[in-house]
């Protein structure tokens, strides 16, 4: 089998890790994980405010390393990205596209609950202080960002799924769509 490479993207709390995961498990397929390389989130806000101002161009986010990692992994590949294929220069294409779709609200409240399911003992406080930053910085950064992934990447698929049903209807779906189209 030829390697294939689909994207299963969504914004932050959407449930792409957990669906590519389950997925790749499901399908024996390698799971490439965006945020396993990505350079972004390192960014000063100022960095970041900058970047969205002048459109949010996707190829000048780093992701060093996730090329390679696609490069060397056999057949069907999920990529766990929330770019879609918008990084294409940097990673090679992408043959398919699953968007989860999720609505901003529960989006966000899924992303904080599981940042919070993290915290290890004893780091309340720091977690408190990075969330308070965080929250800050949403309505500047992550807000708008989110809003650009979804007018770039969501048109693209070839594939949206509704977040808001069950975790299994989610999974059993975007598995039977990448079966169908890649049955040897």
């Amino acid at each position: 089998m030829n390697r294939r490479v689909v994207a299963i993207s969504g914004p932050p709390g959407s449930g792409k890790t957990r669906i590519s995961r389950a997925v790749g498990k499901q399908l024996g397929a390698q799971v490439v994980e965006y945020d396993r390389y990505e350079q972004q989130t390192r960014r000063s806000a100022a960095d970041i405010e900058d970047w969205l101002r002048r459109g949010a161009p996707y190829d000048e986010i780093a992701v060093p390393g996730m090329a390679a990692a696609i490069a060397q992994a056999p057949g069907l590949v999920i990529l766990d990205t929330p770019l879609g294929g918008g990084q294409a220069a940097q990673i090679g294409p992408v043959d398919a596209l699953v968007w989860i779709d999720c609505p901003a609200d529960i989006a966000l409240a899924r992303k904080l609950a599981q940042l919070a399911g993290t915290v290890p003992p004893g780091q309340a406080a720091g977690f408190t202080q990075w969330l308070g930053g965080y929250l800050a910085a949403y309505e500047k950064i992550v807000r708008p960002a989110c809003e650009i992934q979804v007018l770039r990447v969501r048109p693209g698929a070839n594939l949206i799924v509704d977040a808001t049903r069950p975790a299994d209807a989610v999974q059993s779906a975007v598995a039977a769509f990448i079966s169908k189209l890649y049955r040897d």
